[in-house]
């Protein structure tokens, strides 16, 4: 385990942000981080789902809700339900 891993276990244990030393709003980040780390997941979850050949849309429908790794509404957009 790198030293930069355990400074942030301790700065999350401590109840502070995993990347700066500012109390978290969550589980893990402050406010700023938490923007920031939604936002850059939303860019990549669009993405991966506009894709033609997305390997995560080639699985059952059930499936793929039950580990929320596709919308129900994306499903229903590309007519799979």
């Amino acid at each position: 385990m790198t030293a930069q891993r355990k400074w942030q276990i301790s700065n999350v244990e401590k109840g502070l942000c995993r990347f700066c030393k500012t109390p978290r709003v969550n589980k893990s980040f402050c406010e700023k981080h938490r923007v920031s780390t939604n936002s850059y997941k939303r860019k990549r979850r669009v993405n991966l789902l506009n894709k033609k050949s997305n390997w995560k849309l080639n699985m059952p429908k059930k499936e793929a809700l039950k580990k929320k790794l596709v919308s129900y509404t994306r499903l229903k957009e590309l007519g799979l339900l």
